[in-house]
């Protein structure tokens, strides 16, 4: 791993576990904390996807990629759409800023789970 790329790794796991410390003590708006922990998570992927310092794309990345982020979007609609049947039924004590902050979290971590599973599947249809 080069230098660089060490760099970036340290920086998304101190960015990763900082936002989770602000999370646990409540410090300041719950957007910051999870923004920090969302592009923690980003440069760890990066630096684990990564050879050479460059990143490997050929079709069937490509293909993963774009089906991961469609797949991605669509379940966190149908996350929603679950909450807002739950909310109907069960009202649950959640503001517009933590329900922004579970969606984010939910969509990013789905695109990770849902791209890592078509990887190990090797193929995209």
């Amino acid at each position: 791993m080069r230098k660089g790329m060490a760099v970036l790794l340290a920086i998304g796991i101190i960015c990763f576990i900082s936002g989770i410390i602000m999370a646990i003590l409540h410090i300041g708006p719950t957007i910051i904390p999870t923004t920090m922990i969302a592009i923690g998570i980003a440069y760890i992927f990066v630096c684990i996807y990564t050879r050479g310092g460059t990143l490997i794309l050929d079709e069937m990345v490509k293909r993963i990629d774009a089906l991961s982020g469609n797949y991605s979007f669509i379940t966190s609609l149908y996350f929603l759409f679950a909450l807002s049947i739950i909310n109907y039924f069960y009202p649950l004590p959640l503001s517009i800023n933590d329900l922004l902050v579970i969606m984010m979290l939910f969509m990013s971590l789905s695109y990770i789970l849902i791209r890592l599973y078509l990887m190990k599947r090797g193929k995209a249809e």
